[in-house]
């Protein structure tokens, strides 16, 4: 999987994503696809990431479209760690807010305690307080 996610194109993101999307395949293979394919994507100020990934915007809608499937879910909360764009520290304090799956909102608070950022530093201090 990752020979082929490394051979970064439009066409090798959309057969990662289809392998993701594949509810028939195994789960192991799906969040390989998708860790691979998230891996490695230039940031906002690099090369333009249409070519070579996906757009934090397109990750962003992947959690909605997985929903009830946990380990997905999970793993895109680890993507989303990994993006250093603030949409992607939006949607992790958006999931610690407001998720109702209890192990989700405490992976994306877990995955928040390692951003710099003051809109994530008030809200730990807010749950701490609370």
């Amino acid at each position: 999987m990752r020979a082929v996610a490394s051979q970064r194109s439009p066409e090798v993101t959309k057969f990662l994503l289809d392998v993701v999307r594949d509810k028939s395949s195994d789960i192991e293979l799906r969040k390989a696809a998708l860790r691979n394919m998230s891996n490695g994507i230039p940031s906002a100020d690099s090369r333009s990431a249409n070519a070579s990934g996906l757009e934090v915007k397109d990750l962003l809608a992947l959690y909605k479209e997985f929903n009830g499937q946990t380990e997905l879910q999970e793993q895109l909360l680890d993507v989303y760690s990994n993006r250093t764009e603030a949409a992607a520290t939006d949607t992790l304090l958006q999931i610690a807010q407001d998720e109702q799956n209890l192990s989700l909102r405490k992976r994306a608070i877990s995955r928040l305690g390692r951003r710099r950022d003051a809109r994530v530093t008030q809200f730990l201090v807010d749950l701490v307080n609370k």
